[in-house]
């Protein structure tokens, strides 16, 4: 939204579009190892019948404070390269609520789709953990991108609609500013929906984790027996015996 006209057909700046996708779905990937992140730590809280909900809501908090942050950081780098800082003032709303629906999305998919940590020398050794692997890297970030398409899309285009629709007005109230109308729909309208957005998906992901819980703990218990396992190579040496394990 920054460098990408969604109602438009030009692509301000494509480089660091492209980049800015990657660097989401990279960030995205983490997302799904919510409840899996610590499975020792996981496997006494569920094992000891500990609420998934609350487990959720703590990472939910320090993922939010990381995510902002990086976003943030991201656009003060694109202010001191680019030398211009003027579209700060519409955008600031928008970058805050970022991290809010991929972090609602990734509720579900940490629950649904958990990937224990495994360094990378034992998960290329580890072959038979690939599906789940590439199910954890690449559905939070489809899931994450059309939640955020649909929760920023949306409000882009019933601002536009608004906009629009108050240009028109023959006696236009001096409140309705194209800057009130803007920071309405993203302070108020926004947070709120991105919010309930959030409550469900916690919701919904303490209900799925409450009737998986056993599958959960057994899923993290096997991961970590599985890279006991494994042979104790080096990355290159794990890279390099790789032909040999996918016969």
């Amino acid at each position: 939204f920054l460098y990408w006209d969604p109602f438009g057909v030009q692509v301000r700046d494509p480089l660091t579009l492209i980049v800015t996708i990657v660097l989401t779905a990279v960030a995205d990937a983490s997302l799904t190892n919510q409840l899996a992140a610590e499975p020792e730590w996981a496997i006494r809280v569920l094992s000891a019948g500990g609420d998934p909900a609350r487990m959720l809501r703590v990472r939910n908090q320090v993922l939010y404070v990381f995510e902002a942050g990086y976003a943030f950081a991201v656009a003060g780098l694109v202010i001191l390269v680019t030398k211009d800082h003027h579209w700060v003032k519409h955008n600031w709303p928008i970058i805050a609520e970022l991290p809010l629906a991929p972090i609602a999305a990734g509720n579900l998919a940490s629950v649904l789709f958990p990937c224990p940590f495994m360094r990378l020398r034992h998960r290329l050794q580890a072959t038979t953990t690939w599906p789940r692997w590439g199910a954890y890297i690449g559905i939070p970030f489809a899931l994450t991108s059309l939640g955020t398409l649909a929760v920023m899309a949306v409000p882009a285009w019933i601002e536009q609609r608004v906009e629009h629709s108050a240009a028109r007005m023959r006696h236009r109230p001096d409140w309705l500013t194209s800057d009130n109308i803007h920071f309405t729909t993203w302070l108020i309208a926004v947070p709120v929906l991105n919010l309930l957005i959030w409550a469900l998906a916690l919701k919904t992901a303490n209900t799925l984790a409450h009737l998986r819980r056993n599958h959960l703990v057994e899923l993290m218990r096997k991961h970590g027996e599985l890279a006991q396992s494994m042979e104790n190579l080096s990355l290159w040496g794990a890279v390099r015996a790789l032909p040999e394990n996918l016969k």
